[in-house]
């Protein structure tokens, strides 16, 4: 009885040291590259997004996150696709996309391109963009990791101001107009005056 006991525990601490092994091995990162940190009012900001120290026993077939950021500060979001995977869909605030062969990789791989369109008097500051809630499958399972995020420094932008040759036309518009006007009351008078004269003539 002492034996079965004694086996039926080692088998039971075997079974937990494997799954406990396994459970581990299910890991990634998350990684977003940025160009600069800090971005004037109206950029454009390109944010490559990439899976990283994949160590999935299949390796990684799709993905979905949740997109977070100031929609006080960034006026749009684009989403472009990385080589071997297809069009990343959003849909609200979440993000999908899948692998075009369908087969799962296991290799570090770029999965997307954020695109984001600075609002040209979005307010001053830092500001963060993240991808919470971050899933990828591995057409089985789905391995969840807490996601990643960047921030950024938003300053002062250049201010538009109207070049010499368009603020040279348009007082040329208008000297144009009074000119006309002042032309053609001036032949009014005249024709007005040969004919009062004309007719003093005739009478």
């Amino acid at each position: 009885m002492k034996k079965f006991v004694s086996m039926v525990i080692m088998l039971f601490i075997i079974m937990t040291m494997v799954s406990y092994t396994s459970a581990a091995s299910n890991t990634y990162s998350v990684n977003m590259y940025l160009e600069n940190t800090e971005y004037k009012q109206g950029a454009t900001i390109y944010i490559p997004v990439k899976i990283q120290d994949i160590d999935i026993d299949q390796g990684v077939v799709s993905f979905s996150t949740i997109i977070n950021y100031d929609k006080n500060v960034f006026e749009t979001v684009r989403l472009e696709k990385a080589d071997e995977w297809l069009d990343p869909t959003l849909v609200e605030d979440m993000i999908h996309s899948t692998r075009e062969s369908m087969q799962p990789a296991k290799e570090d791989q770029e999965i997307m391109t954020l695109v984001l369109k600075v609002k040209g008097y979005a307010k001053l500051g830092e500001t963060q963009i993240e991808l919470s809630g971050f899933e990828v499958s591995d057409t089985e399972n789905t391995i969840e990791n807490d996601g990643v995020a960047v921030s950024v420094e938003i300053v002062e932008g250049d201010k538009y101001t109207p070049t010499e040759s368009v603020q040279n036309e348009k007082p040329k518009a208008n000297i144009q107009v009074p000119l006309i006007i002042g032309v053609t009351v001036t032949l009014i008078i005249i024709l007005l005056i040969v004919y009062y004269v004309g007719k003093k003539k005739n009478k």
